[in-house]
Order: C-alpha cells, then structure tokens, then sequence
C-alpha cells in the first residue's frame, strides 16, 4: 500500500536535518522516525511547519520521498504556546494556499503536540482525511502554573482533538490508560509504541576538549542534565537538594559537580559573572536559576553549558558519572534512552514510562516527587555508589529494547491499519 502523509510539527523544529542543536524530545523523535518511514517502500512524507530559522526557508527535498515545507507562523524567535497559537490560524492559510497551489494531496494528516493538532483537524477536515495524534505531553500531566493563560485554552484543545482524531500513537501506557479511561474510547483508538534509541549515535565516547571544557576529572562527580529549561523539567528542586548538601552532606557536595545541557547559547566561560547573566530576559527560568545558582553560591558546581548539537550530546553523556532526569512529567523520556545507551546510570523521578526501564540499583535510580527526601537520597546513593555500575550492560540492556526500526514499523503498521477503516 502506498501512503503519503502530510506531516504536521507547527511548534517545534523538526530537525531532520544534521547538525541540529540540542533537538528536543519531540524534533528528536520526528528526525529519527520520518528518516525510517520513508526508507519503506510507498512511504512519502511532506512535513509542515513553521519557519523557526530565517535561514532555511521554502521547500527542503531531503530525499526523494522526505520534504520539510517551511511556512511562515509568527516570529521565528517565539516558543511560547501562549504566542503561538494566535498564529495558528494564518498558518493554517498559509498551507491551504501552498497545497491549492502545488495541486497537494495526501492519504492521512499525522499531527504532532496540540497547536499543530488544530492545524491538522482543520486540513483532514476540509479534505476528509483521517487525522492521527501524537500529543507528546498532555495538559493533564504536567504540573499547573500559577496564572498560566493558556493552560485551560490548551486543556478545551486536547479535549476536542481526542475526540476528533481517528487514531492516537501514545508514547506510554500511562498516557493511553488516562485517554482510554478518561475519554471512554474504544482501546483500538490509542496505541501506544515506545520511542527507540539510535545505538549508532549514542553509545560510549570520550571527547577530551569536553571533558576539559565542563571540567570532568577524577576527583569530581559530574551529573549531567539534558533539556528545556522550564519549570517542569524540576531544575530548580535539584540545585536546592544539591545546596543542602552543603550542610547536610558536605563530602558528596564537595565532589559533585551539575553540567546542564540545553536553554542559552553563550560562548562566555560558565563560572562568570557575564554568562550567569545571560537568559535573564530571553527566558524568564533559566533567569531566574542562573540568579538562584549565583544566589545559593553554586558557580563552581553548576556550568551552564547551553545547547549543544545533537550528534555530540553522547560526548557529554559518556564524560559523565550519572544524568539526572527531575522532571514533573514525561510521556516517555527519550534523554533516558539517550543516557544508558551510552552506558551512564539514570537517576530520574519516578514518573511516565521511566519507572518501566530504570532498574534500581542496576542502570540508576528512581525517586519519588511527593518525597521531598528522596531526591536528595537517591542522588547520594549515585554520588557513593562511584564506579560500581556496568555501562556494557546498561548499554545492552536498552539497544536490546528500544529501537527506532521498531517504532517505525508499528507506527507505519498503525497508519495503515486507520487508513484502511477511513476508506472501508
């Protein structure tokens, strides 16, 4: 069977490209899965969204069955949903024209977090395609914010979709429990299909001009952090059990040593006062960490290293001594992956799919967020444990389980299984 799909990633860069910047979970995860689709044969992609670089605008053929249509929808410098979705609307006219003008059609829209699901329920409608979710995260599990304008906008909008789509790739159990049992839908209309991991990027690799640069040596523990800074993420419950080690446990702070990957480009050495002071209106969070780490007198424990191209990142996950995961919430935790396939301990909360493939003891360790003791307890349990794991086996243990072939062979099984119901 051949399928084109219309792809749809409107807020998030998909990255398909090489040399991507510190991709997060959701560009990573498109990169990865449309590069396989397409490697099968009558699989052809279009994927649509916006232009987040000025530099690469227009149509990229990436190869003969993989496009990146780049359209105009907002300021190409804006990651806030709150901004963003009073672009939603033009945007949706913009790709109306191109595929009127281009003479488009497609098989099935395959839409990807809640924005680009309004942009894909308006192009299945108008052109009675069925329309297939990946919500990535939902409203209901992450943790409320004070004020926040558009959580109950976002809430009415997943709400709706669930009931619109034809289908939902869900990337945990835990999620399509929740739609299943919240929503009342029939279990056919939720599959859930785990994420792989690239073994061929991520494995065991030392890069000494890293090491030096985040100051890695013997006589360290480095913990490392991979992400967005935003509040969910749960970067600031961390640098507060890491400055009470200061009193309570004073060797472990003395070793250790937190290298967070991701949020402000910076070229300034991370310990000075000039790039503590970058971010600060950029993002209103790493603002505020980065004021909290100078605050708490962290500078010399905490290197802001900024974001970092994706193919290096195993670099900074083999240099490491373990990676800290203290979000909120995940759907699935692909940094996760990412760490053990390079042999790394994880130590991460105890939520979504993480509590499935973190072994205690074995590949790292979980903590509890209602236990305001137990991240400060796991974290001295990684910092003492020292050279005790086996990251031949970490590794093994989750190449052997996650893989992005097949993630893309149930997912491409799943897509022909809606269309085939769309056209009985």
């Amino acid at each position: 069977m051949n399928i084109n799909i219309c792809l749809i990633s409107f807020h998030s860069s998909p990255s398909i490209q090489p040399g991507g910047e510190s991709a997060g979970g959701m560009s990573v995860y498109l990169k990865e899965l449309s590069a396989l689709l397409t490697g099968r044969d009558g699989v052809n992609i279009d994927v649509y969204t916006r232009v987040h670089d000025p530099a690469k605008t227009g149509v990229q053929v990436l190869s003969p069955s993989l496009r990146v249509i780049h359209l105009e929808g907002g300021p190409t410098d804006i990651t806030d949903p709150n901004i963003l979705f009073e672009y939603v609307p033009a945007f949706i006219q913009r790709m109306e024209d191109f595929l009127e003008a281009e003479k488009l059609t497609y098989d099935l829209v395959y839409a990807h977090y809640w924005l680009s699901g309004l942009v894909g329920e308006w192009i299945a409608t108008n052109r009675d395609l069925p329309l297939v979710l990946t919500f990535h995260t939902l409203i209901y599990f992450k943790p409320p914010r004070p004020g926040d304008p558009v959580a109950d906008r976002r809430r009415m909008a997943e709400d709706h979709l669930v009931e619109a789509a034809a289908g939902i790739i869900s990337l945990s159990e835990e999620e399509r429990s929740f739609l299943v049992g919240n929503f009342q839908l029939p279990k056919h209309k939720v599959r859930c299909i785990h994420p792989g991991v690239n073994a061929d990027l991520f494995f065991p690799d030392m890069d000494e001009e890293i090491s030096k640069r985040i100051k890695i040596d013997r006589n360290t523990f480095s913990l490392l952090f991979v992400g967005r800074i935003v509040p969910e993420k749960g970067l600031e419950p961390l640098l507060e059990v890491i400055s009470g080690l200061r009193e309570t446990h004073p060797d472990v702070f003395e070793r250790l040593r937190l290298v967070i990957v991701g949020g402000s480009r910076s070229q300034v050495d991370s310990s000075s006062e000039e790039r503590l002071n970058i971010g600060l209106d950029a993002n209103p969070e790493e603002g505020r960490l980065r004021a909290f780490v100078k605050e708490k007198d962290l500078v010399n424990k905490v290197i802001f290293e900024g974001p970092v191209k994706h193919e290096e990142l195993r670099f900074y996950y083999s240099a490491a001594d373990a990676c800290v995961i203290p979000s909120f919430s995940e759907s699935f935790g692909l940094v996760m992956a990412e760490a053990l396939a390079c042999g790394t301990p994880v130590l991460a909360s105890d939520v979504g799919e993480m509590r499935h493939f973190i072994r205690p003891g074995k590949n790292g360790y979980l903590f509890s967020l209602e236990n305001s003791d137990s991240l400060r307890d796991g974290l001295i349990d990684v910092v003492q444990k020292g050279v005790s794991w086996n990251p031949a086996r970490i590794r093994k243990d989750i190449t052997s389980r996650l893989t992005w072939d097949k993630s893309a062979t149930k997912i491409l099984a799943y897509l022909k299984e809606i269309l085939s119901k769309s056209r009985s």
